[in-house]
Protein backbone atom coordinates (compact mmCIF):
# COMPACT_ATOMS: atom_id res chain seq x y z
CA UNK A 1 0.00 0.00 0.00
CA UNK A 2 2.85 2.29 1.05
CA UNK A 3 4.44 4.37 3.99
CA UNK A 4 3.94 6.97 5.82
CA UNK A 5 6.80 9.28 6.00
CA UNK A 6 8.13 11.65 8.54
CA UNK A 7 9.88 15.05 7.57
CA UNK A 8 12.69 15.07 10.21
CA UNK A 9 13.33 18.68 10.02
CA UNK A 10 9.81 20.12 10.30
CA UNK A 11 7.57 16.91 11.95
CA UNK A 12 5.28 16.69 8.90
CA UNK A 13 3.98 13.44 7.90
CA UNK A 14 3.08 12.46 4.30
CA UNK A 15 1.25 9.14 3.11
CA UNK A 16 2.64 7.88 0.24
CA UNK A 17 0.72 5.44 -1.55
CA UNK A 18 1.99 2.42 -4.04
CA UNK A 19 1.00 -0.43 -6.27
CA UNK A 20 4.63 -1.50 -5.19
CA UNK A 21 6.64 -1.17 -2.99
CA UNK A 22 10.29 -2.07 -3.20
CA UNK A 23 12.83 -2.32 0.22
CA UNK A 24 16.10 -1.47 -0.77
CA UNK A 25 16.67 -1.24 3.12
CA UNK A 26 20.38 -2.82 3.64
CA UNK A 27 20.97 -3.50 7.21
CA UNK A 28 17.55 -2.14 8.22
CA UNK A 29 15.99 -5.11 5.81
CA UNK A 30 14.38 -6.79 8.70
CA UNK A 31 13.01 -4.01 10.26
CA UNK A 32 11.25 -3.31 6.75
CA UNK A 33 10.12 -7.25 6.78
CA UNK A 34 8.56 -6.84 10.32
CA UNK A 35 6.79 -3.63 9.65
CA UNK A 36 5.03 -5.32 6.77
CA UNK A 37 3.90 -8.09 8.83
CA UNK A 38 6.55 -10.98 7.69
CA UNK A 39 8.38 -13.03 10.51
CA UNK A 40 12.03 -12.86 8.82
CA UNK A 41 13.87 -11.55 12.37
CA UNK A 42 16.93 -13.44 10.56
CA UNK A 43 16.90 -12.96 6.95
CA UNK A 44 19.14 -10.27 7.07
CA UNK A 45 23.03 -11.18 8.93
CA UNK A 46 24.50 -7.83 9.58
CA UNK A 47 28.86 -8.00 9.24
CA UNK A 48 30.26 -4.54 10.44
CA UNK A 49 33.33 -3.88 8.37
CA UNK A 50 35.98 -1.04 9.71
CA UNK A 51 38.40 0.89 7.75
CA UNK A 52 41.27 3.32 7.92
CA UNK A 53 42.28 6.49 5.42
CA UNK A 54 45.93 6.79 6.16
CA UNK A 55 48.17 9.68 4.78
CA UNK A 56 49.26 9.32 1.39
CA UNK A 57 53.05 9.50 2.18
CA UNK A 58 52.85 6.54 4.95
CA UNK A 59 53.03 3.75 2.09
CA UNK A 60 55.33 4.08 -0.30
CA UNK A 61 53.88 2.50 -3.26
CA UNK A 62 51.90 2.93 -6.15
CA UNK A 63 49.79 -0.32 -5.82
CA UNK A 64 47.30 -1.99 -4.29
CA UNK A 65 47.59 -5.42 -1.71
CA UNK A 66 45.33 -7.81 -0.91
CA UNK A 67 45.47 -10.78 1.57
CA UNK A 68 44.04 -13.13 3.74
CA UNK A 69 44.19 -12.39 7.64
CA UNK A 70 42.49 -14.97 10.49
CA UNK A 71 39.63 -13.34 10.19
CA UNK A 72 39.11 -11.10 6.88
CA UNK A 73 40.44 -10.06 4.07
CA UNK A 74 43.12 -7.27 4.15
CA UNK A 75 43.66 -4.36 1.50
CA UNK A 76 45.90 -1.66 1.28
CA UNK A 77 43.70 0.85 -1.80
CA UNK A 78 45.16 4.17 -3.03
CA UNK A 79 42.48 6.35 -2.98
CA UNK A 80 43.88 9.29 -4.75
CA UNK A 81 45.95 11.19 -2.03
CA UNK A 82 45.42 9.00 0.86
CA UNK A 83 45.41 4.76 1.16
CA UNK A 84 42.23 2.97 2.17
CA UNK A 85 43.25 0.11 4.79
CA UNK A 86 40.57 -2.31 5.25
CA UNK A 87 38.94 -4.66 6.90
CA UNK A 88 37.31 -6.33 10.07
CA UNK A 89 34.13 -8.58 9.32
CA UNK A 90 31.92 -9.78 12.39
CA UNK A 91 28.41 -9.52 13.46
CA UNK A 92 27.28 -6.30 14.77
CA UNK A 93 23.52 -6.09 16.91
CA UNK A 94 24.28 -3.06 17.72
CA UNK A 95 23.06 0.76 16.58
CA UNK A 96 22.55 0.37 12.89
CA UNK A 97 23.10 4.27 11.92
CA UNK A 98 26.10 4.27 13.51
CA UNK A 99 27.84 1.01 14.17
CA UNK A 100 31.44 3.03 15.20
CA UNK A 101 34.86 1.98 15.21
CA UNK A 102 36.91 0.88 18.48
CA UNK A 103 40.99 1.60 19.34
CA UNK A 104 41.40 -2.52 18.81
CA UNK A 105 39.62 -2.25 15.46
CA UNK A 106 42.55 0.70 14.64
CA UNK A 107 45.29 -1.71 16.50
CA UNK A 108 44.10 -5.09 14.39
CA UNK A 109 43.91 -2.93 10.69
CA UNK A 110 47.56 -1.64 11.64
CA UNK A 111 49.01 -5.42 12.75
CA UNK A 112 47.56 -6.74 9.47
CA UNK A 113 49.10 -4.02 7.38
CA UNK A 114 52.65 -4.06 9.28
CA UNK A 115 52.96 -7.76 8.31
CA UNK A 116 53.27 -6.73 4.42
CA UNK A 117 55.22 -3.76 4.86
CA UNK A 118 58.48 -2.82 5.26
CA UNK A 119 58.11 0.71 7.15
CA UNK A 120 55.15 -0.15 9.46
CA UNK A 121 52.22 2.17 10.12
CA UNK A 122 51.76 4.20 13.57
CA UNK A 123 48.63 5.46 15.12
CA UNK A 124 49.87 8.93 14.05
CA UNK A 125 49.44 8.07 10.06
CA UNK A 126 45.87 7.52 10.12
CA UNK A 127 43.20 10.60 9.36
CA UNK A 128 40.46 8.92 9.34
CA UNK A 129 38.72 5.90 10.32
CA UNK A 130 34.95 4.43 9.43
CA UNK A 131 32.75 2.09 9.65
CA UNK A 132 29.93 0.59 7.82
CA UNK A 133 27.28 -2.78 7.89
CA UNK A 134 27.26 -5.31 5.18
CA UNK A 135 23.51 -6.66 4.67
CA UNK A 136 24.55 -10.09 3.77
CA UNK A 137 21.74 -12.71 3.07
CA UNK A 138 21.42 -14.96 6.30
CA UNK A 139 22.77 -18.60 4.97
CA UNK A 140 23.43 -20.56 8.63
CA UNK A 141 27.04 -20.09 8.14
CA UNK A 142 29.19 -19.88 11.98
CA UNK A 143 31.11 -16.71 10.92
CA UNK A 144 29.88 -13.83 8.59
CA UNK A 145 33.31 -14.15 6.93
CA UNK A 146 31.83 -17.50 4.91
CA UNK A 147 28.71 -16.03 4.06
CA UNK A 148 27.93 -15.19 0.64
CA UNK A 149 28.02 -12.06 -0.82
CA UNK A 150 25.49 -12.57 -3.49
CA UNK A 151 22.35 -10.83 -3.67
CA UNK A 152 18.51 -11.97 -3.30
CA UNK A 153 15.42 -10.57 -4.10
CA UNK A 154 12.30 -11.59 -2.99
CA UNK A 155 8.55 -10.72 -2.76
CA UNK A 156 7.71 -12.39 0.29
CA UNK A 157 4.17 -10.30 0.16
CA UNK A 158 2.21 -8.84 -3.41
CA UNK A 159 3.09 -5.77 -3.83
CA UNK A 160 6.13 -5.73 -1.90
CA UNK A 161 10.08 -6.43 -3.30
CA UNK A 162 13.18 -6.81 -1.19
CA UNK A 163 16.37 -7.00 -2.60
CA UNK A 164 19.14 -7.47 -0.01
CA UNK A 165 23.20 -8.55 0.05
CA UNK A 166 25.08 -7.79 -2.73
CA UNK A 167 28.08 -5.39 -2.66
CA UNK A 168 29.31 -2.19 -4.84
CA UNK A 169 30.58 -3.99 -7.26
CA UNK A 170 27.55 -5.61 -8.59
CA UNK A 171 25.26 -2.76 -8.10
CA UNK A 172 24.13 -2.03 -10.92
CA UNK A 173 23.31 -5.72 -12.13
CA UNK A 174 21.23 -5.56 -8.54
CA UNK A 175 19.36 -2.71 -9.54
CA UNK A 176 19.03 -4.19 -13.05
CA UNK A 177 17.21 -7.10 -11.12
CA UNK A 178 15.58 -5.05 -8.75
CA UNK A 179 13.99 -2.79 -11.46
CA UNK A 180 12.70 -6.20 -13.15
CA UNK A 181 11.13 -7.25 -10.25
CA UNK A 182 9.12 -4.54 -9.77
CA UNK A 183 8.06 -4.17 -13.59
CA UNK A 184 6.62 -7.86 -12.92
CA UNK A 185 4.43 -7.21 -9.74
CA UNK A 186 3.08 -4.29 -12.04
CA UNK A 187 2.08 -6.21 -14.82
CA UNK A 188 0.43 -8.78 -12.35
CA UNK A 189 -2.06 -5.72 -11.10
CA UNK A 190 -2.97 -4.54 -14.65
CA UNK A 191 -0.29 -2.79 -16.06
CA UNK A 192 1.92 -4.67 -18.20
CA UNK A 193 5.47 -3.92 -18.71
CA UNK A 194 6.96 -5.47 -21.47
CA UNK A 195 10.28 -3.83 -21.88
CA UNK A 196 13.38 -4.24 -19.43
CA UNK A 197 15.49 -1.77 -17.08
CA UNK A 198 18.20 -0.22 -19.66
CA UNK A 199 20.70 -0.03 -16.96
CA UNK A 200 23.80 -1.40 -18.78
CA UNK A 201 23.11 0.97 -21.33
CA UNK A 202 22.41 3.96 -19.58
CA UNK A 203 25.73 6.30 -18.22
CA UNK A 204 26.12 7.54 -14.87
CA UNK A 205 25.88 11.27 -14.11
CA UNK A 206 28.83 12.97 -15.50
CA UNK A 207 29.40 10.37 -17.74
CA UNK A 208 28.01 11.31 -21.10
CA UNK A 209 30.82 14.02 -21.78
CA UNK A 210 33.51 12.55 -20.05
CA UNK A 211 36.06 11.76 -22.48
CA UNK A 212 36.00 15.78 -24.29
CA UNK A 213 36.10 17.00 -21.00
CA UNK A 214 39.02 14.83 -19.98
CA UNK A 215 40.86 16.00 -23.00
CA UNK A 216 39.92 19.81 -22.61
CA UNK A 217 41.49 19.65 -19.00
CA UNK A 218 44.66 21.80 -19.83
CA UNK A 219 42.70 23.97 -21.22
CA UNK A 220 39.91 23.88 -18.60
CA UNK A 221 43.15 24.47 -16.04
CA UNK A 222 44.12 28.00 -17.61
CA UNK A 223 40.79 29.04 -18.52
CA UNK A 224 40.17 28.74 -14.50
CA UNK A 225 44.04 29.69 -13.34
CA UNK A 226 43.83 26.18 -11.94
CA UNK A 227 46.59 23.49 -11.89
CA UNK A 228 45.94 20.34 -14.05
CA UNK A 229 46.04 18.10 -10.82
CA UNK A 230 42.86 19.97 -9.67
CA UNK A 231 40.77 20.12 -12.76
CA UNK A 232 41.98 16.16 -12.76
CA UNK A 233 40.74 15.55 -9.47
CA UNK A 234 37.23 17.92 -10.27
CA UNK A 235 37.06 15.09 -13.20
CA UNK A 236 37.03 12.59 -11.26
CA UNK A 237 34.23 13.44 -8.96
CA UNK A 238 32.23 15.32 -10.90
CA UNK A 239 32.45 14.11 -14.73
CA UNK A 240 31.01 16.59 -17.48
CA UNK A 241 29.36 18.66 -14.36
CA UNK A 242 32.41 20.49 -14.23
CA UNK A 243 30.81 22.92 -16.46
CA UNK A 244 29.03 24.07 -13.18
CA UNK A 245 32.23 24.40 -11.48
CA UNK A 246 33.53 26.64 -14.49
CA UNK A 247 30.27 28.35 -14.19
CA UNK A 248 30.66 29.21 -10.51
CA UNK A 249 34.14 30.05 -10.34
CA UNK A 250 33.81 31.97 -13.33
CA UNK A 251 31.05 33.98 -11.48
CA UNK A 252 33.06 34.25 -8.23
CA UNK A 253 36.62 33.84 -8.67
CA UNK A 254 36.91 32.99 -4.81
CA UNK A 255 35.15 29.88 -5.13
CA UNK A 256 38.27 28.52 -7.02
CA UNK A 257 40.26 28.56 -3.65
CA UNK A 258 40.73 25.17 -1.35
CA UNK A 259 38.30 24.96 1.19
CA UNK A 260 41.03 23.30 3.26
CA UNK A 261 44.89 23.92 2.96
CA UNK A 262 46.11 20.27 3.02
CA UNK A 263 42.86 18.88 0.78
CA UNK A 264 42.13 19.63 -3.04
CA UNK A 265 38.44 20.00 -2.69
CA UNK A 266 37.61 23.71 -3.49
CA UNK A 267 35.06 26.36 -2.15
CA UNK A 268 32.88 25.66 -5.32
CA UNK A 269 32.47 22.11 -4.51
CA UNK A 270 31.27 23.00 -1.06
CA UNK A 271 28.30 25.45 -3.20
CA UNK A 272 27.94 22.41 -5.71
CA UNK A 273 26.98 20.28 -2.50
CA UNK A 274 24.71 22.44 -0.87
CA UNK A 275 22.85 24.22 -4.07
CA UNK A 276 22.65 20.95 -6.72
CA UNK A 277 23.41 17.87 -4.08
CA UNK A 278 20.71 18.63 -1.86
CA UNK A 279 23.01 18.74 1.59
CA UNK A 280 21.32 19.91 4.41
CA UNK A 281 24.34 19.32 6.85
CA UNK A 282 27.59 19.50 7.78
CA UNK A 283 27.83 15.81 8.28
CA UNK A 284 26.34 15.37 4.58
CA UNK A 285 28.91 18.17 3.31
CA UNK A 286 31.94 17.22 4.59
CA UNK A 287 31.68 13.05 5.12
CA UNK A 288 28.68 12.23 2.05
CA UNK A 289 29.32 14.80 -0.50
CA UNK A 290 33.19 15.49 0.12
CA UNK A 291 35.31 13.28 2.34
CA UNK A 292 37.00 15.93 4.21
CA UNK A 293 36.38 14.85 7.64
CA UNK A 294 38.04 11.41 6.67
CA UNK A 295 41.40 12.62 4.82
CA UNK A 296 42.77 15.42 7.80
CA UNK A 297 42.16 14.85 11.28
CA UNK A 298 41.49 19.10 11.37
CA UNK A 299 38.90 19.62 9.16
CA UNK A 300 38.05 23.07 11.10
CA UNK A 301 38.99 25.17 8.05
CA UNK A 302 36.24 23.77 6.15
CA UNK A 303 34.19 23.47 8.89
CA UNK A 304 33.68 27.11 9.15
CA UNK A 305 33.26 27.79 5.36
CA UNK A 306 31.06 24.92 5.13
CA UNK A 307 28.99 26.05 7.88
CA UNK A 308 28.78 29.73 6.61
CA UNK A 309 27.53 28.29 3.21
CA UNK A 310 24.55 26.26 4.89
CA UNK A 311 23.40 28.74 6.99
CA UNK A 312 23.09 31.29 3.75
CA UNK A 313 21.58 28.57 1.61
CA UNK A 314 19.28 27.60 4.12
CA UNK A 315 18.62 30.92 6.72
CA UNK A 316 19.98 29.24 9.36
CA UNK A 317 20.41 31.72 12.31
CA UNK A 318 23.78 32.96 14.31
CA UNK A 319 22.48 30.42 16.88
CA UNK A 320 21.38 27.35 14.81
CA UNK A 321 24.98 27.56 12.80
CA UNK A 322 26.65 27.49 16.13
CA UNK A 323 24.45 24.47 16.97
CA UNK A 324 25.35 22.76 13.87
CA UNK A 325 29.14 23.17 14.42
CA UNK A 326 29.32 21.99 17.96
CA UNK A 327 27.16 19.05 16.60
CA UNK A 328 29.29 18.19 14.01
CA UNK A 329 32.14 18.77 16.12
CA UNK A 330 31.18 16.54 19.31
CA UNK A 331 30.35 13.74 16.70
CA UNK A 332 32.41 10.73 16.94
CA UNK A 333 32.03 10.25 13.09
CA UNK A 334 35.19 9.53 11.64
CA UNK A 335 37.44 10.39 14.40
CA UNK A 336 40.30 7.74 14.91
CA UNK A 337 40.05 6.57 18.34
CA UNK A 338 43.14 5.56 20.32
CA UNK A 339 43.60 3.07 23.13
Amino acid sequence: VGATVRDTETGAELDVRARCVLSAAGPWTNEILAMAGHDAKTHVRRSRGVHLVVRGDAIPQGYALIARTPSSVLFLLPWEHVWLVGTTDDDWDGDLAEPGVTASDVDYLLGQANRWLRTPLVIDDVVGAYAGLRPLVADGSESTTKVSREHAIATPLPGLVVISGGKYTTYRSMAEQAVDAVAAQLGEVGRPITSKCRTDVTPLVGAYGWHLAWERRRETATRLGLSAHEVEHLLRRHGDRIDRIVELIEDDSSLRERVHPDLPYLKAEIVIAVQDEGARTLDDVLVRRTRIALETRDPSPAVAYTAKTLARALDWGHRRREAEVRAFEQSPRARVPVA
